[in-house]
């Protein structure tokens, strides 16, 4: 009777260090989704592709997730370039996404509420007249 009981116990020691072991696995990672380095995006999900785990972006273009340290982090915004950001050391991401001007990603970069149709007017024009070049490329 004994034995079992000591089996038993052993058993759910072994699963409570088990399941700190792999929490200590996980981490929290923030950051902010920005276009042209300056112009923050709402709405943007952010993915952990091994955890599973997912956050989207505030108004102001940050975020904070859980996941694990050997992380990939899915960045989709409608009418943006998807992008995909290793976890590694740091705990605070600064992630610029690539938007290329056209009709159908501009309405869809508004329609989903990603930036307002003046802002994003606004800085594809101001983009184009500091340099003299197309960066949505």
């Amino acid at each position: 009777m004994k034995t079992k009981l000591y089996f038993i116990l052993s058993i759910l020691l072994l699963l409570v260090f088990g399941i700190q072991s792999k929490s200590q696995d996980k981490i929290s990672v923030s950051g902010t989704v920005t276009f042209f380095k300056s112009f923050p995006l709402n709405k943007v999900k952010i993915l952990a592709s091994n955890s599973g785990e997912s956050a989207y972006t505030d108004s102001l273009g940050r975020f904070n997730l859980n996941c694990s340290k050997k992380d990939v982090l899915i960045i989709s915004a409608s009418g943006f370039e998807k992008k995909n950001v290793k976890v590694g050391r740091q705990d605070t991401y600064v992630i610029n996404l690539v938007y290329k001007n056209n009709p159908t990603n501009f309405k869809d970069a508004v329609s989903n509420g990603h930036i307002s149709e003046n802002t994003l007017q606004q800085a594809i024009n101001s983009g184009q007249q500091k340099q003299g070049k197309d960066y949505s490329t």
